[in-house]
């Protein structure tokens, strides 16, 4: 194999939009990016949301999804204290997911006030929910293993416990689903 290869088979022709509102830190749209570009084996755009009709984001209703295509978009509405599964809200149909970063934010013992470790566990949250809403909408189901990105979220706890990655069957059913040979 040359040098170069592998990324080549990793490219399928899956695109995956994530629209990000403008509440959400400017610094972290390359990150969310690269990682779910890494874990979905696909290409990632982002793009800058502007509130629609003074929503705080925007709506899935509202997006036009190209049929090989997901959207994500994330916005920091939520509440604290929420179940966590509720920050996903998925139109399988239309190929769209809403994630709500609020309901990730650290909390109580997690935040220390202006820390850079509560805005990377904050961050991380959003790069492995993210990854799980695509997953997801791309048409993989809740994995029981627990290290695998789209392990069932109990907890902000399972959130933060599970891996940042796909598990090996997980993975084979990805690259089943885009097409992706062996």
């Amino acid at each position: 194999m040359q040098v170069g290869a592998a990324e080549e088979t990793r490219t399928s022709a899956l695109k995956i939009r994530i629209i990000v509102d403008p509440a959400i830190p400017l610094s972290w749209h390359s990150p969310i990016a690269a990682f779910v570009e890494e874990a979905m084996w696909s290409e990632v755009h982002i793009i800058s949301a502007t509130n629609v009709a003074g929503e705080t984001c925007v709506p899935c209703g509202e997006i036009d999804t190209e049929t090989n295509g997901v959207t994500v978009v994330l916005c920091p509405d939520g509440q604290a204290g929420e179940d966590v599964n509720t920050g996903m809200v998925m139109d399988p149909v239309r190929h769209c997911g809403t994630l709500r970063t609020g309901l990730l934010e650290p909390q109580g013992e997690d935040v220390v006030s202006g820390s850079a470790k509560t805005d990377e566990l904050w961050l991380t949250r959003v790069q492995k929910q993210t990854g799980a809403v695509v997953a997801r909408l791309i048409g993989l189901t809740e994995c029981p293993f627990w290290l695998c990105v789209i392990h069932a979220d109990a907890s902000m706890g399972d959130v933060d416990f599970k891996g940042r990655d796909l598990c090996p069957p997980c993975l084979d059913l990805l690259r089943h689903h885009l097409g992706i040979p062996d």
